[in-house]
């Protein structure tokens, strides 16, 4: 959909460079890398920053105007999928139940219902799941130990672990997971993390609401 000027009065020059840019990318769906054609036309120096800022906010406005449609859209399909899919559920239910009071007796035990003709070939098969009424009943003997550990230092961990494997024969791995606030903020503050960097090619762009 095209961004409609009269809404934002979006500068003719960047609205087509926008318009374009988004066909482009409807036509190739594989890509995210921009045209070189583009990169040029999109860049901002410093005699166009405001203008070109206040347009592409005014874009970026829209879209997220469309997003809000579109999810909308998406929302109430969901409600007419989940609909159909109840009234399908409802309907089979029915014809289960007609099988199993009509229908003949099939399988190696006789555990199956079966109802059929040159139309339609329909079956019941009675399964036999395992239901747990009281898990605290069971026999030890039948019973394994899932064990969570809560999230500890990774000095803590290995003092955990080294105490473990000295009592049983098994042994236990721990996966390491980097506290990435904590090492954020000591390499901002001027310290070196070994095996850490801040990665400038990376960024995060916020549109702030005014």
């Amino acid at each position: 959909m095209a961004i409609d000027k009269s809404l934002f009065t979006i500068e003719h020059e960047y609205l087509d460079t926008i318009n374009e840019l988004e066909e482009y990318f409807a036509e190739n769906p594989d890509t995210d890398e921009i045209p070189d054609e583009f990169v040029e036309r999109l860049d901002i120096n410093k005699d166009e920053l405001y203008e070109k800022l206040d347009n592409y906010r005014k874009a970026c406005d829209y879209y997220a105007m469309e997003q809000a449609m579109i999810q909308s859209e998406i929302d109430k399909l969901q409600r007419i999928f989940d609909r159909k899919q109840k009234q399908i559920n409802r309907l089979e239910g029915i014809m289960s139940e007609a099988v199993i009071r009509h229908g003949e007796h099939t399988g190696k035990e006789g555990n199956s219902r079966l109802v059929k003709n040159d139309r339609i070939s329909l079956s019941v098969r009675y399964t036999r799941p395992l239901a747990i009424k009281d898990v605290e009943a069971i026999p030890l003997d039948y019973l394994n130990a899932e064990v969570k550990i809560p999230t500890m230092t990774w000095d803590e961990a290995q003092d955990l672990i080294h105490a473990i494997n000295e009592v049983y024969d098994y042994q236990l791995s721990v996966k390491k997971k980097p506290r990435a606030n904590d090492i954020k903020e000591a390499i901002e503050a001027g310290e070196t993390v070994d095996g850490a960097y801040i990665d400038t090619a990376k960024t995060s762009f916020k549109i702030n609401k005014i």
